[in-house]
């Protein structure tokens, strides 16, 4: 392996800084007397509030707080995510450093030093029968021999939610700037966080991800704009049941141009029945158009899904949806095709006493990532998070995405298809009263069958591995009124 020995004063400024800050900060924890670890921010359990105004909310404020999503709607339930009424303003940032073995995509084999800053707020306020959730990521990355390929990410996830006696009304808005596709989430900008003030936190907007543009596709020099908008009306039909109807609108724009952008309008409605407080079964049906700007080709999809789920607040959450999709699409040859398949979208999760897991697989048809005019996608995800002693946390996490042309399908041809795995594991433990170190190694690959590209854009091809160590440091909690 030929590793880059090209530098500048900058980044030897960076790694004195972190190789200074690892001592102290261990010899600070060495005695946990001196100065005790302090836990994660726990989440908060139905009812519970940490305003000042909490013993005297008025009956609305409490009918907010509690967690009534149905199986059909476009949040996603978790036992992290109950709905709680907290109140508060979470400011945070990140600093990490280490090396790319391939920033560029192109399995050029060498090292190259790399650093990530970034800066997470997280609002949530909850008054009357009114919730408003918002989240911001944003930050960038520098390499030491790469200068062109320095880049930024913004990130913008935005709730709103009203309540009314026998009815719920929820809008959100997701938008984001990144620099590359697929890898951005556990390599490299995965390290800027994604929940309030934390490197692996629940985020406070959890939306199904099916219900935005699909990025699974690995593209290291590709950039782009997404944005999401969802609204969805919930009506109580009774104790036990509820309707549910949703519309959403997505876009999916590559700056450099190279790759198709698309635009995404999707409806669903589904119904909901819980024979008891922990069980809930569901059916619905949802359609989704695509449109792919600068061609002629648009595809046409309808999925009817039988769903199941058992809740257990604040230890286990299991849904299975499944059912048929069918597929009406443009080809090349200008002739029209009918696909028929079938959608599922599952996930588990369990909370232990010492530890965390997650199972999620999904396969549905999607945009195409920008590479394919549509595809039918697999994606399979697993994360297992455990405190390994007093101080110390570990975390495993692996996924697997598959994805198919549609065109190729439709015309009967083989190939045509990217395989993409990643994987990678963390260690974490308190530096300070507000402040986390962890080291992280993710590695990522990715294969193609059929598929010619050349230039700077392509996809990603070979391996590669990121591996560093950072801190996260989280201000003290703004409690709001």
């Amino acid at each position: 392996m030929r590793v880059s020995t090209k530098t500048n004063k900058p980044w030897g400024v960076i790694l004195l800084m972190l190789a200074l800050c690892v001592p102290t900060a261990w010899a600070q924890q060495r005695d946990p007397r001196v100065n005790p670890p302090v836990a994660p921010l726990s989440p908060v359990t139905q009812g519970e509030s940490s305003s000042v105004k909490s013993a005297n909310q008025s009956e609305p404020a409490a009918a907010a707080r509690q967690d009534k999503t149905p199986l059909t709607s476009a949040e996603v339930w978790s036992p992290a995510n109950s709905g709680a009424g907290r109140n508060f303003l979470l400011p945070s940032f990140s600093i990490y450093g280490g090396g790319d073995t391939n920033p560029a995509g192109q399995s050029n084999g060498s090292i190259t030093a790399v650093a990530t800053f970034g800066a997470q707020l997280a609002l949530q306020h909850v008054w009357d029968r009114n919730e408003l959730r918002t989240e911001y990521v944003g930050g960038g990355t520098s390499y030491s021999s790469a200068a062109g390929r320095n880049r930024f990410q913004q990130d913008l996830r935005f709730s709103f939610k009203t309540i009314g006696r026998r009815w719920t009304f929820l809008l959100t808005d997701s938008v984001g700037y990144s620099p590359e596709g697929g890898s951005g989430g556990s390599l490299g900008f995965g390290q800027l966080g994604t929940g309030p003030g934390s490197i692996s936190g629940n985020p406070l907007v959890n939306l199904n991800p099916l219900l935005s543009p699909n990025q699974s596709i690995i593209s290291a020099n590709a950039r782009r704009l997404s944005n999401s908008v969802m609204g969805e009306f919930q009506l109580n039909a009774g104790p036990r049941s509820a309707f549910t109807f949703g519309g959403s609108y997505g876009i999916l724009r590559f700056i450099d141009g190279g790759s198709f952008d698309s635009d995404t309008i999707g409806f669903r409605a589904g119904y909901n029945y819980s024979p008891t407080a922990r069980d809930t079964f569901a059916v619905s049906y949802g359609g989704s158009q695509y449109r792919f700007l600068g061609t002629i080709v648009e595809n046409f999809s309808h999925v009817a899904h039988f769903s199941y789920a058992r809740r257990v607040s604040g230890r286990m959450s299991i849904q299975v949806s499944a059912g048929p999709q069918i597929t009406a699409l443009d080809t090349a040859l200008g002739t029209r095709q009918t696909l028929v398949s079938w959608s599922l979208d599952s996930f588990l999760r369990y909370r232990f006493n010492q530890a965390d897991a997650s199972l999620a697989y999904r396969r549905s048809v999607s945009g195409g990532s920008g590479v394919f005019l549509g595809s039918q996608m697999d994606d399979v995800s697993v994360t297992l998070s455990r405190q390994l002693s007093r101080l110390w946390r570990g975390s495993l996490d692996f996924s697997f995405a598959h994805n198919n042309s549609l065109q190729a399908i439709a015309l009967g041809t083989t190939g045509f298809r990217f395989t993409t795995w990643r994987g990678g594991f963390e260690l974490s433990r308190p530096a300070g009263r507000h402040a986390r170190m962890y080291f992280r190694y993710g590695v990522e690959h990715q294969s193609a069958a059929n598929v010619v590209c050349s230039g700077a854009r392509c996809p990603l091809f070979g391996i590669r591995q990121i591996f560093g160590l950072g801190f996260n440091f989280r201000f003290k909690t703004i409690e709001l009124d």
